[in-house]
């Protein structure tokens, strides 16, 4: 256990806690449905989970990130020989990140911790979006290219190195306005998390809305 702020932080995450993530970051839920072909992965489709990562803040869009590269590892797992290292580290990033962004979102944390959790993760999140940015990148290449899971490689690693790149203006203090360039939102800097009932994710065609 970790403590920050006003109560203790677990070190890992329950499965109930997993699913509560999938379905306040949305973006998980549909690749999942993608994935099992029960959701087309169109246009629509496409476009919503561009929009839905791209406007979310750093944090929020690792985790999302890493809990919908954890559908592609599965869905890989005895076709590609990178699905295992892929698995291996999004329950890493999930484990360590969601803790943190759950507490904030239950109100757990005061202001210090919330400034502690940024100092504590802020300097690592480009590596580990560079990380699984590598690795769907690996992933989707040896993929045909009009398959689900290469064009839902390339959606999330495209956002991982955005986000990367983002980070690392925002830790070394460079002009965030020359990132914005390339990326097709402006995200938040930093929020531990979103409280329950707060959230501005952008529903995706046919999933509930977070609660």
């Amino acid at each position: 256990m970790s403590v920050l702020g006003l109560k203790s932080v677990k070190d890992h995450l329950s499965e109930q806690e997993i699913i509560r993530l999938h379905r306040e970051l949305t973006v998980p839920c549909a690749v999942h449905d993608v994935l099992k072909g029960l959701s087309p992965l169109d246009d629509t489709a496409t476009y919503a989970m561009d929009v839905m990562i791209a406007e979310m803040p750093v944090d929020a869009a690792l985790l999302c990130v890493s809990l919908s590269a954890a559908h592609i590892a599965h869905d890989l797992t005895g076709l590609h020989p990178m699905a295992g290292a892929l698995a291996v580290e999004t329950r890493r990033i999930t484990h360590e990140y969601g803790p943190t962004w759950l507490a904030y979102a239950d109100g757990q944390l005061n202001d210090d911790a919330v400034n502690a959790a940024q100092t504590q993760f802020t300097d690592s999140m480009a590596e580990d979006f560079e990380a699984l940015a590598d690795l769907l990148d690996t992933c989707g290449s040896d993929m045909p290219g009009d398959s689900d899971q290469a064009q839902l490689c390339t959606l999330l690693a495209d956002h991982a190195r955005s986000y990367a790149a983002y980070t690392n203006a925002m830790v070394n203090g460079e002009d965030l306005g020359i990132i914005y360039e390339d990326m097709d939102a402006h995200p938040a800097q930093f929020s531990p998390g979103i409280p329950s009932g707060q959230s501005n994710v952008i529903a995706f065609p046919g999933a509930p809305r977070p609660r």
